[in-house]
């Protein structure tokens, strides 16, 4: 009776497991191509995002760049405005390239006709005579315009160059200044969707791809031998975006089969493919596990039906039971020792080796962490009676716990898990970035899962990463030379405190240093580095704590005056300033001393006032300091 009903249960379960192997096996393939879809439409969004950020940053580096050769050929002009004669000098004109840093410097007067030129071959070129001359014609009326012309081939050498021009204040016709566009070509090429397709990671067995929406052609690929095919040449159908939006298996050159999806971006269609064997390489994880699992459970109720069936059945399962519940808690160390017939010695062998392998599977993955070099640990806080507590051996060193706390938390575990709670009070930033040391600065991230029991957390050590990001804002930020703002941003902190701030009196200074191009000359460029930074020095304390300070470009600086009462608080800082230059000279390499004298332009803030109305009004009294009142300052 004993073994026809062993038989007839046996039959019964196997059935019921082959069905639940069955659901599950469905299941895991509907969550695996879930998964493949989900992970694609965030890597999809991470490509567009790469795209269009790529975007912006070409954008953000023309504007800048515009911006600096702008105010080159205005100095060009301006330099020409007050010494014509250097036009009659091809030395001082090279001298003047080399200034500006510049590759060419072009002179056109009234008819359009290239009169002076670095470049003498150039000179008698008439602009009219190629479109892209062409359109730099509409500043020779126009003194007040500045024009910059996109990187393309030039009228007479068809090179790739990009010019920019200014009108002239003092003559009829305009200047124009080249520049070899290498840095613009290196970012319009980091811009094209093959070098960007190229270097995204891409796992194993998964391809991403770009495709034209309207030709269907592939325009990037992470295999370059696929770019230029065109979607039905690979044998997708007609109706191919109908049904990769939604995620389909294609087979590809008559063998590769893969689980493809697309999303569409712009006139773009970016899409991934994944293997088959890749894509559902967990599913056969997880039907082992349940194959295991309910294999294990099925062995277990076949010998306890069998055990219920003897005299000892009911302390053989009790024994099972209290030592399940054991390990179960966390304590691993549990060996099962049932006596009595074969089935339980055999039982408890097995539980024993399977606690065994869990050991050994728990030890593999605490060596793993404590192996590599990256600064990660893992801790698990259990809760309940005992309060369990497990760290990893990298743990305290990255949250810089000293030995007496490690001792502490020995003693008491919930101190630990006050620790961590307090630590994670104040973020310092997004990501789960916490500040846990100010000197030295340590950073680390603390991601926690929760379940029903048990607290686990993953710590790494980020203080690198956050000091590389600091580095990268700062250099993004400033001046190499001077170590003063540069004029981005500075304009973006003008904007940001008229917009914000309650102001009743602020000023914008433009400041110009005089007699720059004569230190240069006399003592070299070196020097001339060294002067301006001695004037961002004085700038400094011109407007410490008041306002804030800026490198515009070459010899000219910005200040925005804000802290202030009224103008005539502005006006004797200023006087000061120009008292404090005369009283704190400056030595030159020959053994002579001087002082940095400068012109000022002044413009005052109203409630109508933009950075830019500001700054050219300023720029404007700056020009009449130059000119009345050279070395002191004039206001608008």
């Amino acid at each position: 009776m004993q073994k026809i009903f062993i038989k007839y249960l046996s039959l019964v379960m196997a059935a019921a497991i082959i069905s639940m192997i069955t659901v599950s096996y469905i299941l895991q393939n509907h969550n695996a191509q879930n998964r493949m879809k989900e992970n694609s439409i965030l890597k999809l969004n991470q490509i567009a995002l790469t795209i269009e950020n790529n975007k912006k940053s070409l954008t953000e580096l023309n504007e800048m760049l515009d911006n600096n050769y702008i105010t080159k050929a205005k100095t060009f002009a301006y330099i020409i405005e007050k010494n014509p004669s250097i036009l009659q000098s091809s030395k001082e004109l090279q001298n003047i390239k080399n200034l500006l840093s510049v590759d060419e410097l072009h002179v056109i007067n009234k008819d359009g006709i290239l009169e002076y030129s670095t470049i003498v071959s150039y000179v008698g070129m008439d602009f009219r005579s190629t479109k892209q001359t062409e359109e730099f014609l509409k500043l020779i009326d126009n003194p007040t315009i500045t024009f910059a012309q996109e990187v393309q081939p030039n009228g007479i050498e068809k090179k790739l160059f990009k010019y920019v021009g200014a009108g002239r204040r003092d003559a009829p016709g305009f200047v124009q200044v080249g520049i070899s566009p290498k840095r613009q070509l290196e970012a319009m090429k980091q811009n094209e969707l093959q070098y960007i397709f190229s270097h995204l990671p891409v796992e194993i067995e998964s391809s991403l791809f770009a495709v034209d929406a309207k030709t269907g052609v592939i325009v990037a690929h992470s295999e370059k031998k696929y770019l230029g095919n065109t979607m039905f040449n690979l044998g997708f159908p007609v109706d191919y975006t109908r049904t990769l939006e939604k995620g389909c298996f294609f087979t590809i050159e008559g063998n590769i089969k893969k689980y493809y999806f697309i999303k569409q971006y712009d006139n773009l269609l970016l899409g991934i493919g994944q293997k088959e064997n890749a894509l559902y390489r967990e599913r056969f994880k997880q039907i082992s596990i349940v194959i295991i699992f309910f294999t294990f459970i099925f062995f277990i109720v076949i010998f306890m039906i069998n055990l219920l069936l003897k005299t000892q059945i009911i302390n053989g399962i009790n024994k099972i039971i209290s030592s399940l519940e054991e390990i179960t808690a966390g304590n691993l160390n549990t060996e099962v020792n049932i006596e009595g017939n074969r089935e339980f010695k055999k039982l408890s062998s097995e539980i024993n080796k399977m606690v065994s392998r869990i050991l050994e599977a728990n030890t593999k993955v605490i060596n793993i962490l404590n192996s590599v070099d990256f600064p990660i640990g893992v801790f698990e806080y259990k809760h309940g009676v005992s309060n369990d507590l497990f760290i990893t051996e990298k743990l305290p060193s990255i949250l810089s716990f000293s030995k007496e706390e490690i001792q502490e938390f020995n003693s008491d575990k919930t101190i630990f898990l006050k620790k961590i709670n307090l630590l994670m009070e104040k973020p310092y930033e997004g990501n789960h970035i916490y500040l846990i040391n100010s000197n030295p600065q340590k950073w680390v991230r603390i991601n926690i899962i929760l379940n029903s029991n048990s607290l686990f957390g993953i710590v790494s050590d980020v203080t690198e990463e956050i000091l590389d990001k600091r580095k990268i804002q700062y250099e993004r930020d400033h001046d190499p030379l001077t170590k003063l703002m540069n004029h981005k941003c500075f304009s973006e902190m003008v904007k940001n405190i008229i917009k914000n701030r309650p102001l009743i009196t602020a000023a914008m200074l433009m400041i110009d240093l005089d007699n720059f191009k004569d230190v240069n000359d006399t003592y070299g460029h070196d020097y001339g580095d060294t002067y301006l930074k001695e004037t961002a020095y004085f700038l400094s304390k011109l407007c410490e704590k008041k306002g804030i300070v800026a490198r515009r470009s070459g010899d000219e600086f910005c200040i925005f005056i804000y802290s202030i009462s009224s103008k005539d608080e502005v006006k004797k800082i200023l006087e000061n300033f120009y008292i404090y230059l005369k009283e704190n000279k400056i030595y030159f390499p020959d053994g002579s001393s001087g002082v940095i004298s400068m012109s000022i332009g002044l413009s005052w803030y109203n409630k109508n006032s933009t950075f830019e109305s500001m700054l050219r009004e300023a720029d404007e009294a700056l020009y009449i300091s130059k000119n009345n009142n050279k070395g002191y300052f004039e206001e608008k």
